[in-house]
């Protein structure tokens, strides 16, 4: 009888190490689920994921491609807008993370929104007149932007925003913020981080700014030339860059525990 509980144990044993590692299976493991449209009517894209990365690169082919492993991922249009949603795993035995892969055609859309709640989110050379990228709990990386503003937020992680241009609105509660910013501000912006390093590098400087920088905890390094003597201390800097007048934009840093790296 004990031989017999034991055997049966190890069947029940073996029986779910198979479940849970079938579970954890590649991407390309699995049947990949493509979607397409056509992106001459649709002006604004929603993705919004649970507990899946989010990964945006450009279309080769002129059409708006969806594509995942995760069969309950759904892709409607809405008018003019095309909206993805990737709801929570119901299986317990199911812990890898999959990615929703959304493919748009080198145009300008008039807003591109990215959403997760647990999960890494990841674009390339996207154009949009606005950018909104969140997250509870992952990172996020942009490399490439083209728009009039990009607006990123992340309860909990970091925040890669290389290559972008236009105005800014970019905050971390628990996190670091790495910014390559290119070419003119034109508008008021903001980086501000509850506990984390900011590091913004503008280049090129733009021709017009004014730059308010404060720390709580830690200190401010700045290697910008600035138009005026900055009024400035470890903890505290306002500088002006270039020709300022009254409608120049303003760029304010902020974080409350961690250090500030102007370039």
């Amino acid at each position: 009888m004990k031989k017999w509980r034991n055997k049966v144990s190890s069947l029940l044993y073996v029986s779910m190490l198979i479940v849970i590692i079938s579970g954890c299976s590649s991407d390309s493991d699995a049947k990949i689920e493509v979607k397409t449209f056509n992106s001459d009517n649709i002006k604004e894209i929603y993705v919004q994921t649970d507990s899946q990365n989010i990964e945006l690169t450009q279309s080769s082919n002129g059409k708006i491609e969806v594509r995942s492993t995760d069969k309950d991922v759904t892709a409607v249009e809405e008018g003019a807008a095309l909206k993805v949603n990737a709801p929570g795993s119901s299986s317990i035995f199911n812990p890898k993370t999959t990615t929703v892969y959304v493919a748009l055609p080198n145009q300008l859309y008039d807003k591109v929104n990215l959403t997760t709640k647990s999960g890494k989110i990841t674009g390339k050379d996207s154009k949009s007149k606005e950018l909104n990228v969140s997250g509870d709990s992952g990172s996020i990386d942009i490399n490439g932007f083209e728009g009039e503003k990009i607006v990123s937020r992340m309860s909990a992680g970091d925040i890669n925003l290389v290559g972008i241009n236009g105005g800014m609105e970019v905050s971390a509660d628990t996190g670091s913020i790495n910014i390559s910013h290119k070419g003119e501000i034109e508008q008021n912006s903001s980086v501000r981080s509850n506990s984390g390093k900011i590091e913004v590098e503008l280049d090129p400087v733009p021709s017009s700014l004014r730059i308010n920088a404060v720390t709580n905890s830690g200190q401010i390094e700045s290697s910008l030339e600035s138009s005026s003597d900055p009024s400035s201390s470890d903890k505290e800097l306002h500088a002006q860059i270039g020709k300022v007048t009254d409608e120049s934009p303003v760029l304010s840093l902020e974080t409350s525990s961690g250090t500030i790296v102007i370039k």
